[in-house]
């Protein structure tokens, strides 16, 4: 009979089912049977097999060589430090290091030592905390050998090894783990780390990329992309940690990119983790390498790169030769162009072509430095010099200078003109303040020419000749600004039974914006103008007098006025100042009168009492005769004698109202000669009733009368 062998240790990196494989390949049959003449106890063999040697020790009680049929016997597996044990396979299949069995046939029983905290892919750490593995029956129950009684035949069945199948206790699932290319790309930590876990568990798996490998996601239980994912455990799970392995590119150039080339060995779209690049500068014709920059800062024309990341790479050449260095006086006096245009001229260039171009505003001065000629020839926009040697040039620009004229319009007086600084001639882009200061009596209308603005004080770039005119006019031309609006035109409640038919149907009327008289046209103004006085009440020389106890202005309306007359005064005020001025139309007189967006529903201009607001009929029999332009309280929107004073002129004819709604009407159809124009507001020989804001009359255009006047519009957008 042979010996049995008892153990075989594998020191190859191989698994533990490997080992089994190797094992049963080279095993002895069972001899233990005896000739058949001699009884003898029927023994059998146990072998053990584990890997790594360093990773731990097996032990066997009673270790034999040979054990009778029904022994039992102990195996334990001792992992050594830095190693845990990774479970049996072969005769037992079970993670608890200590195992049982019955020898009922020849066993044998392989394991395998894994480093701490690594456990091969597919696998998890096994649990020795787990219950004791079930008692093997074969303790309990020594088969009987029938070889020993005198049946020629054994029919017994050899008990199974319980200890070769371990079923997960009830309520518990399990965690299976993969990686994904390959076990170098990374590992996969449990917490908690355990074989069999209870329902309802919570696990967190964590997935840490090996150096040149980077996590990617989950697959199986899990699809998740974050590293780091929590598994109820609420049925057996398995999951893949999938890494892939990191890339990098590598971007090389020539600066400039005439003056050589980059090649590089290997040349790759993309760079695995660690490649090692070697990249060669070779220099153009006229060019000599001098440097990388970007990945590396090597002087020398071959450089190895580390692919640990992307990078960029950049071989500098310079140009074998001379130079032409040019400054420009001042910087932004102009440029120079120069042909051909070369950082470095190779040495045999013959000529280059200088050309000065000046910005604007700048005029070209003169050339300076060596190699640009004669006297004459340096204050040549365009020159050529040589490159036998290096030069240095200077190209050098003056400004432009400019003047700046102020004048009044009209040469009329009404105030001065001042400006900072006060110079003669101005450099292009110099800025100077101009300020309009208005005398007693005028106020500042504006600007013409290079700049058109209502601001006394205005900014001014010097960027050529410059023509400014300011414009002054008496207090009497002062415009109140109307914002447009939409009202109800005509017959409106607050007029009650005063309205005559002409005022009616009430209407919808919408107006834009525009500007409006503060007072009618004062006597002053218009003899400015137009060098006589039409008026019959002719006023005071004094500027201001006492009413009741406010000090107004004495200026009186101009009166004695024809349609015909008001628009010749109006097309020589537009002459003089340079604007746009009319007659109202009817509509926009009346929204004025209102009060415009700010009406109270007044029935005169400004009051429900006519004489609070106007001078008419009835308070005149104290003075017969117009009164001051500002005597009576203003509007709601500032605006004064609306009702009352004078009758003014608007633009349209009179014609019958409609119902429909408008916007911006102006009636004036005929072509007729002498035709009637009508007036608003009523006047100083006129009942209250006829200076209601919606009260309509009307006189022909040629016709002049005692109490007719007007008043100024000027549009927003001419």
């Amino acid at each position: 009979m042979t010996i049995p062998r008892k153990r075989i240790i594998f020191a190859l990196p191989v698994t533990a089912a490997a080992l089994l494989s190797l094992w049963l390949g080279c095993s002895d049959k069972d001899d233990s049977a005896n000739d058949g003449n001699t009884p003898q106890v029927r023994t059998y063999t146990l072998t053990t097999a584990w890997m790594p040697q360093n990773g731990g020790t097996v032990t066997i009680t009673p270790d034999l060589t040979a054990y009778p049929a029904g022994d039992t016997v102990t195996v334990t597996a001792t992992a050594a430090d830095g190693y845990e044990f990774g479970g049996w396979s072969g005769s037992a299949t079970t993670a608890a290091p200590v195992v049982t069995l019955v020898m009922n046939g020849n066993k044998t029983l392989a394991t395998y030592f894994y480093p701490t905290g690594n456990p091969p892919p597919g696998t998890a750490k096994p649990d020795t905390t787990l219950p004791a593995t079930p008692t093997d029956t074969a303790q309990t129950a020594t088969p009987t050998d029938t070889a020993q009684t005198a049946t020629p035949t054994d029919t017994t069945k050899a008990p199974t090894d319980t200890a070769q199948t371990v079923t997960s206790p009830a309520g518990t699932y399990t965690i299976t783990v993969n990686i994904n290319p390959n076990a170098d790309a990374g590992r996969v930590t449990l917490d908690p780390d355990q074989k069999f876990y209870a329902a309802g568990t919570k696990v967190s798996a964590k997935a840490a990329a090996a150096d040149k490998y980077k996590f990617v996601k989950w697959s199986g239980s899990s699809t998740a992309a974050s590293a780091s994912i929590t598994l109820t455990m609420n049925a057996d799970k398995e999951i893949t940690a999938n890494f892939e392995e990191k890339t990098y590119t590598l971007s090389a150039a020539a600066a400039p990119a005439n003056g050589g080339t980059v090649t590089l060995n290997p040349n790759l779209a993309v760079y695995p983790a660690g490649t090692k690049v070697t990249a060669t500068a070779t220099p153009s014709q006229y060019y000599t390498f001098t440097k990388w920059s970007g990945a590396t800062t090597s002087t020398s024309d071959t450089a190895t790169i580390t692919m640990d990341g992307n990078r960029t790479l950049t071989a500098n050449f310079k140009m074998d030769g001379h130079t032409i260095a040019i400054e420009v006086i001042p910087p932004e006096g102009g440029t120079v162009t120069r042909t051909p245009d070369l950082e470095v001229y190779p040495t045999g260039t013959e000529e280059v072509i200088l050309t000065a171009t000046p910005s604007q505003h700048y005029k070209f001065e003169e050339w300076s430095g060596t190699g640009t000629g004669s006297a004459s020839n340096r204050k040549k926009q365009t020159i050529s010099v040589t490159t036998v040697n290096n030069r240095n040039l200077t190209c050098t620009f003056t400004p432009i200078e400019y003047k700046l004229t102020t004048n009044l319009k009209f040469n009329t007086s009404g105030g001065t003109v001042s400006r900072s600084p006060n110079n003669a001639t101005y450099h292009a882009g110099d800025k100077v303040t101009v300020t309009a200061a208005p005398d007693p009596g005028f106020y500042f209308a504006g600007w013409s020419e290079d700049i058109t603005s209502a601001n006394p004080t205005v900014t001014i770039t010097m960027d050529s000749h410059k023509t400014l005119t300011a414009l002054f006019l008496s207090n009497h031309l002062e415009m109140v600004f109307v914002k447009g609006g939409t009202f109800t035109m005509g017959c409106t409640p607050e007029q009650g039974s005063d309205c005559d038919s002409n005022e009616k149907p009430a209407h919808q009327v919408t107006v834009s914006d525009f500007y409006i008289g503060k007072y009618e046209v004062s006597q002053k103004i218009w003899t400015e103008l137009m060098g006589t006085n039409p008026s019959r009440f002719k006023e005071p020389s004094a500027s201001y007098t006492l009413v009741g106890d406010r000090l107004v202005r004495t200026e009186l309306p101009v009166e004695w006025v024809s349609y015909e007359q008001a628009l010749k005064f109006i097309d020589r005020l537009n002459w003089r100042t340079e604007k746009n001025f009319r007659l109202p139309t009817e509509a926009e007189w009346e929204y004025a009168a209102r009060g415009g967006i700010n009406s109270k529903g007044y029935k005169f201009a400004g009051s429900n009492n006519f004489d609070d607001v106007g001078w008419y009929g009835q308070n005149s029999s104290i003075e017969i005769k117009t009164y001051h332009i500002e005597a009576y309280a203003p509007n709601e929107l500032g605006i004064y004698n609306m009702s009352g004073n004078v009758c003014e002129w608007v633009r349209d004819e009179l014609k019958p109202y409609t119902a429909a709604a408008q916007t911006n009407p102006f009636n004036y159809t005929s072509s007729m000669s002498n035709t009637a124009h009508i007036l608003r507001g009523g006047s100083w020989t006129r009942i209250a009733k006829e200076s209601r804001n919606s009260y309509r009359y009307q006189d022909h255009e040629s016709d002049t009368r005692i109490d007719s006047g007007l008043r100024l519009v000027l549009p927003v957008d001419p």
